[in-house]
């Protein structure tokens, strides 16, 4: 019988049990820190999720434009979906609610004037391990500041990295790999959970609502498939996400911040070791066509990641987090992620 099909392996079931009584299954289904259900399509790797966002910019009070269009694009971009203005029914991060007349003159107390804009953007992947089943673009996420939006796609990808470690594990113990390899995925596994409820619980502080990833763990697959996606999720986005959360970790201003990217950043450190230690396990096992195929995609992916890194990222993030410039962060994506 092919040993990935093949039922008697022990390890599966001890491990969904290990993540039950974690509640990493909840995670990866969003049960416990999104109320919602993991979808189940069955999906191949995707790129960078694209998701459509609701976001609320606060409307600085000596802003001056000259027409609703500029201060449109100011906001959300050269191409919103939707944009409106209005007051603000809650305080933004750092805002006071402010007393005002309403229409029968009665007190009433309101946020600030703010910009709502409906976007559709590209996911900034160096956060978390994308499963290969992960779907894209499932669902809009509401945030009150930059820094919630950034967060509540930071848990969702950090909850789908749950699944990307626990198909990781069930496919190198099919395959095979040392003990070590096997036990050193099913702990990220369980680092993931740990990450999501940090990254959730910091974009509701800062008025974003978190939405669950839809993920489906496909059957084991053949090791090249495996060591492709390692290559390039592991080697590459990993080891620089991981880079590049040490950095905001040692520049954020506020110590929660501080204190949960320096968790993150130390995790996500060990589990791009992972990748270079199955390389070493995993490449001798390959033909020489396959492995010049795992380079290729690692390098391809590479490129890609250096090119959204030149996207500056929002004002509020890098002031709070102390987010690397895009000239910083391609000079951290080199000395992260040498070439393969």
């Amino acid at each position: 019988m092919d040993p990935i099909m093949d039922p008697t392996r022990k390890r599966a079931p001890r491990l969904l049990q290990r993540l039950l009584d974690r509640g990493a299954l909840r995670v990866a289904g969003a049960a416990s820190l999104f109320g919602g259900a993991v979808g189940l399509p069955l999906l191949l790797a995707c790129s960078c999720p694209t998701y459509r966002e609701v976001q609320v910019h606060r409307l600085p009070e000596d802003a001056q434009y000259e027409s609703w269009e500029e201060t449109c694009e100011a906001f959300c971009g050269p191409d919103p979906i939707d944009c409106r203005g209005g007051v603000a029914s809650f305080a933004a991060a750092g805002e006071e609610l402010r007393t005002v007349p309403d229409v029968n003159g009665d007190a009433r107390q309101v946020g600030p004037r703010v910009i709502v804009c409906e976007v559709e953007i590209r996911q900034h992947c160096s956060m978390g391990r994308r499963p290969a089943g992960l779907r894209e673009g499932a669902g809009a996420i509401t945030a009150a500041h930059p820094l919630g939006a950034h967060f509540a796609r930071a848990a969702r990808l950090e909850a789908a990295s749950v699944a990307s470690f626990v198909q990781l594990a069930f496919e190198l113990e099919a395959h095979g790999a040392p003990e070590a390899l096997v036990r050193a995925a099913e702990r990220a596994a369980l680092d993931e959970v740990d990450h999501a409820a940090r990254a959730a619980a910091i974009a509701r502080r800062f008025g974003a609502t978190p939405v669950a990833p839809e993920v489906f763990v496909p059957p084991p697959r053949r090791l090249e498939a495996v060591l492709h996606d390692d290559a390039v999720e592991g080697g590459v986005v990993e080891t620089y996400g991981a880079a590049e959360a040490a950095v905001e970790a040692r520049r954020a201003e506020d110590p929660a911040l501080r204190t949960a990217l320096g968790v993150i950043a130390r995790d996500e450190a060990r589990h791009a070791a992972i990748s270079t230690a199955l390389w070493a396990w995993g490449a001798p096992r390959l033909g020489r066509a396959a492995r010049r195929r795992t380079r290729e995609a690692a390098d391809a992916r590479r490129a890609e990641l250096a090119a959204e890194l030149e996207r500056e990222p929002a004002r509020a993030r890098r002031a709070a987090l102390g987010t690397p410039s895009a000239t910083e962060a391609r000079d951290l994506l080199d000395a992260a992620v040498p070439r393969a």
